[in-house]
Parts: structure tokens; sequence; C-alpha cells
């Protein structure tokens, strides 16, 4: 299962001292089961913590329409 297709909006970067808080809104598929939905926002917050050092990250996951 990808998630380099996935859509999003509302990203929020913001920094506090060394550490970085990101948010955002991901759009998955309305008939996916909730299982799978945790397992691709943890996918995409292991691929932001990844690449940014001390970050906090907050995915709000949404069906797409």
């Amino acid at each position: 299962m990808s998630i380099y297709n996935l859509n999003f909006h509302d990203l929020k970067v913001r920094t506090a001292g060394a550490d970085t808080f990101v948010e955002v809104n991901v759009h998955l598929q309305p008939d996916l089961h909730l299982d799978n939905a945790h397992e691709i926002c943890d996918r995409i917050e292991i691929e932001i913590r990844n690449n940014i050092p001390r970050c906090e990250v907050f995915i709000h996951p949404e069906p797409e329409t």
C-alpha cells in the first residue's frame, strides 16, 4: 500500500526552540478499515520523523471525497 499518492491540506509546521511541530490533514479512502487508516498515519509520521529531528507529528485522517 503506497502512502505517497495521498492528498492532504492544512499542513502547518512550527518550531519552538529545538522542537518542530507538524500538523496535517490527510485524505484516505472512505471505505478504508480503521486499522489500515492507522497504519498509513503511522507510516506518514515515521517518514516525517525520519526527516525532521525532535519532531512531534499530528495527523488528522479524513475521507477522500
